[in-house]
């Protein structure tokens, strides 16, 4: 799917995500409530080109937002609060913007970084999460 405007919803108690993109481009997601979701808030898989921004995600079960190979993408001016993980970039989420988001009281890592490079991370607030405020790290891949 591409240039698609998710805005101004409430997305909550859902048994998977709150929102699941796939293969997307220019979307934007944003203005939105999504809480008590089972999964994730807002996961992306292999989407490139969004922007996430100014959306409050609360008391999800794994991540608020979660990136898997995902590049170029904007997270901006979102609040992620009492969810497992704030926010996380798996498995090669190369090359995005992070600004000015609230990432505070979640239960794991405020911020997760596996295997993601050349992300850019300015002006956050990252506070009283139960284990590390920013997690990186690097998993070698035997085959």
């Amino acid at each position: 799917s591409e240039n698609i405007n998710i805005s101004g919803n409430g997305i909550v108690n859902n048994d998977f995500n709150g929102i699941l993109e796939i293969s997307c481009s220019d979307m934007t997601i944003s203005n939105n409530y999504i809480s008590s979701n089972n999964e994730f808030g807002i996961q992306m898989f292999s989407s490139n080109y969004n922007t996430i921004k100014k959306n409050k995600v609360k008391n999800q079960c794994r991540e608020g937002i979660s990136l898997h190979k995902s590049i170029n993408n904007v997270i901006k001016c979102n609040t992620l609060t009492y969810n497992f993980l704030g926010v996380s970039f798996r498995y090669y989420s190369n090359d995005n913007w992070i600004e000015k988001n609230e990432i505070t009281s979640n239960h794991g890592d405020g911020v997760l970084f596996i295997n993601s490079n050349n992300n850019t991370f300015i002006g956050n607030n990252i506070l009283n999460n139960i284990v590390d405020g920013i997690f990186l790290s690097i998993i070698l891949i035997k085959s």
